[in-house]
């Protein structure tokens, strides 16, 4: 089967007016971008896939660069995913840059990964000096209505986040269910759904007072914590029983961050969320 050896390129600047708007761009299959708009706080871009997935020896490239004080609000309309895979894995290299000032919420829908699929994804991301990240980020055990779930080879996550010039941030997963060590993400919840989120905000780390509503999503079918990175951020780790819990979490997820990163309805269930 043919592979795909896609690229994403964009540039967000912001015009006299305060207006942010997309300066360059370039973009090839599997990716596509809609026409974005400006909502009155940020620049709302839809990016979507004409393909239906992911499949072996596919290799992705993103690049996604925030000029100085722009705001951009990235959204995907419907979940990744990645195919069985017989051979090669497929995989996706990601990088952010934010000059100062500059804002970018990236909240994608759920990733997919089917029967015995190979992803690898790396996240490489550069803050400058009052720039602020919502990133949030959800894996499906699989097909879970097609009987399917944890049945992936392999899931290897990796994400580095520097903020004005220090490293705040360097994570690793990676996910066999086939191996021993696997099985203590799985005994909470038999079909768990796993969620990262990472918070860089100069605001939201002088305030801390939203941490106690993240805490307070803690129940019978979600467990979730809160850690404060060396400077300037958050990281968010949750685990629910099912999407539905997913779902629930991180609409409340979402609220409590809605002071530093405000987001009206209509975008919050573009994102996945609910009200």
């Amino acid at each position: 089967m043919p592979t795909l050896t896609g690229h994403l390129d964009l540039t967000c600047a912001r015009d006299a007016n305060g207006r942010s708007y997309l300066r360059e761009q370039s973009f090839s299959a599997p990716f596509h971008i809609s026409k974005p708009y400006w909502d009155g706080d940020a620049l709302l871009l839809q990016l979507a896939s004409p393909t239906p997935g992911l499949f072996g020896g596919d290799r992705l490239t993103s690049r996604v660069t925030l000029d100085e004080g722009a705001r951009l609000r990235i959204i995907t309309p419907s979940a990744g995913r990645a195919h069985t895979m017989n051979g090669d894995g497929a995989e996706l290299r990601q990088t952010f840059r934010l000059a100062k000032g500059a804002r970018l919420e990236f909240c994608p829908a759920p990733f997919i990964p089917q029967r015995r699929s190979r992803y690898k994804q790396s996240a490489d991301i550069n803050i400058e000096d009052g720039g602020e990240l919502l990133l949030l980020e959800t894996i499906a055990p699989g097909r879970v209505a097609h009987g399917e779930s944890f049945r992936y080879k392999a899931i290897d996550w990796e994400c580095n986040v520097t903020y004005a010039g220090r490293l705040v941030l360097r994570e690793r997963f990676v996910l066999e269910p086939d191996s021993p060590a696997f099985a203590a993400m799985k005994q909470p919840f038999p079909l768990g759904h796993y969620a990262s989120a990472c918070v860089i905000s100069e605001a939201a780390w002088a305030d801390d007072a939203w941490v106690g509503e993240i805490n307070a999503i803690q129940s019978d079918d979600i467990r979730i914590g809160v850690s404060r990175l060396v400077a300037a951020g958050w990281s968010i780790k949750l685990l629910a029983a099912d999407s539905l819990a997913l779902q629930r979490a991180t609409a409340q997820l979402r609220q409590a961050l809605a002071k530093f990163f405000p987001a009206q309805d209509h975008h919050s269930r573009i994102f996945g969320f609910s009200h």
